[in-house]
């Protein structure tokens, strides 16, 4: 299985080398019986049956409410500016416009 691009590798990540020998074996299948190119999904669905089952958690979830006047945002804001110049480097105009509601929402909880 040859990969062409990032998309249909990404579900190979967190397997063995093994298990992604595997995986191609019923990629190549899948496509084949689908009379489709690779894609994906297909990885993704190949993939699936190497992947150990999720386990649910029990009981009540452990996330913690965050209070805004608590925490300094500075460290997050930064974080952001430099991810915006990553995605201003690839010129990626979808990202940079998410990333932008989402320094606008940051700067609206710090109050600025």
């Amino acid at each position: 299985m040859t990969i062409e691009n990032e998309s249909v590798a990404r579900p190979l990540t967190g397997l063995t080398d093994e298990q992604i020998v595997q995986t191609g074996e019923v990629v190549k299948k899948l496509a084949e019986d689908e009379k489709k190119e690779i894609t994906a999904a297909i990885v993704q669905k190949a993939a699936a049956q190497f992947r150990p089952a999720k386990r649910r958690k029990k009981g009540k979830s452990k996330a913690k409410k965050v209070v805004v006047g608590q925490i300094d945002l500075d460290p997050g804001l930064k974080l952001l500016a430099k991810v915006e110049k990553v995605a201003e480097l690839n010129k990626d105009q979808a990202v940079l416009k998410e990333l932008a509601g989402l320094r606008e929402w940051l700067q609206g909880l710090a109050g600025g």
